[in-house]
């Protein structure tokens, strides 16, 4: 599985935020392409990442364990 390093830090930026138009507004894209790059994330690993409603986004246990270690992959990567 190939997951693109910008879906993990859009991810982040979401997961950070707890808000779709904040994170949007962070990352300088449009809102519902950062839906489309979030779900597009959660179809590649097979998982629910949010919990979706009107006052923001709540992570899973899977959101959860992929924030956990989200920062230190793309440090890893912007290492090598």
């Amino acid at each position: 599985m190939d997951v693109d390093t910008r879906l993990l830090r859009s991810f982040a930026v979401v997961a950070a935020e707890g808000n779709l138009t904040r994170a949007a507004e962070r990352l300088l894209v449009s809102q519902p392409a950062l839906t489309k790059q979030v779900r597009q994330l959660e179809n590649q690993l097979g998982v629910q990442l949010f919990i979706r409603s009107r006052t923001g986004m709540t992570r899973t246990s899977a959101g959860q364990a992929l924030v956990t270690v989200t920062p230190a992959v793309l440090a890893l990567i912007r290492r090598a």
